[in-house]
């Protein structure tokens, strides 16, 4: 039985930097740590702390990815825990947030083309299409609110989409992530992307770097999203930008497997190898109370 194990999908095996500098540092402080991907063939839970990392194709196999999220539970203590994944693996949770007072972008849940009519001349001409479960910025569409057959296309290919309007200060401002371990924000990264691209994520050529004086006027917003993460979840990311009237406004809140950016600031991998080394020392049952 090893002490800790790192999941990630095959994409991202052998580890990128950001998951390997976790690993290192849980080597470091003497505790048995390997890799795995999660859907392997011959994947066995045989960890007494499983981490989820860069599992980034669970959304295209979300059915399976739930089941193992069980299974798993079962045998090891499971980072983010089971009931965390299963309240943040589907984005309408965007919609309970904006009940509990968080600002989100318009947003609106299509099921059909007349669903899509009904809000159609409440948005501004540039609309984003997202899944509702989907993850790394995969199957997210700008598109004209009258192009029409893109968005049956989509339908058909997804189901159920949300729609929002093109934020222009994803392309001016950036867009931010604030990261979190244990509840405590480490560091917070502006993510900016390539010209003629909306999305920042680095696989779509987005550049990050790190805001070394964290912004005050950021806090009071933050502060809205910081008390809706869940008491046991040990690590967040809340990704926020600016809205179209200025203000700002929450794109995700990241539970499951969040790239943490750790990379850009060593205090948040030593900080995330204590949380990881806490885990250990506490009861299956405890861990899951």
């Amino acid at each position: 039985m090893h002490d800790v194990m790192i999941v990630v999908s095959e994409q991202y095996y052998p580890l990128r930097t950001d998951d390997q500098l976790l690993l290192e540092a849980l080597k470091k402080r003497g505790l048995d740590v390997i890799a795995q991907v999660w859907n392997a063939p011959d994947f066995k839970p045989n960890a007494k702390v499983i981490v989820i990392r860069a599992l980034w194709d669970y959304a295209e196999n979300i059915d399976t990815f739930l089941e193992w999220v069980d299974e798993v539970s079962k045998h090891t203590k499971l980072m983010n825990p089971p009931s965390v994944i299963k309240q943040n693996y589907d984005k309408c949770y965007l919609f309970d947030l904006k009940d509990k007072g968080v600002n989100i972008p318009e947003t609106y849940l299509v099921k059909s083309l007349d669903d899509f009519k009904a809000y159609q001349n409440t948005l501004s001409d540039t609309v984003v299409i997202k899944p509702v479960v989907g993850a790394g910025g995969r199957n997210i569409y700008k598109i004209n609110k009258h192009d029409e057959q893109a968005l049956v296309k989509l339908l058909n290919d997804r189901g159920t989409l949300l729609v929002q309007p093109f934020l222009h200060a994803i392309n001016t401002t950036g867009e931010y992530s604030a990261l979190y371990v244990n509840h405590t924000m480490t560091h917070l990264i502006l993510k900016t992307p390539i010209e003629g691209e909306f999305k920042t994520q680095f696989h779509y050529g987005g550049k990050e770097k790190i805001i070394r004086e964290k912004p005050t006027n950021h806090q009071a917003f933050l502060s809205t999203v910081e008390t809706n993460i869940p008491k046991n979840a040990h690590y967040a990311r809340i990704d926020y930008t600016l809205d179209n009237q200025g203000n700002f406004c929450l794109m995700e809140l990241e539970l499951i497997e969040p790239n943490l950016f750790l990379e850009h600031d060593q205090a948040s991998v030593e900080a995330f190898a204590t949380t990881i080394e806490k885990a250990l020392e506490v009861s299956h049952e405890d861990y899951y109370k």
